[in-house]
């Protein structure tokens, strides 16, 4: 499986309103990791601070 699908996969499972315990595989584990910093850094926004 590709990276790309794997984060993908991430992402389809971070839709639903929940917390999610990712247990395994390693590569989903990672690819949650990947997913979380690059949201981490859309919000915090241009000036890496919180916009209103």
């Amino acid at each position: 499986m590709t990276g790309l699908r794997r984060i993908g996969i991430a992402a389809a499972i971070a839709r639903f309103d929940t917390e999610i315990e990712v247990v395994g595989p390693a590569e989903l584990v990672d690819a949650f990791g990947h997913l979380a910093r690059r949201l981490a850094r859309t919000a915090a926004g241009p000036t890496g601070g919180e916009t209103s």
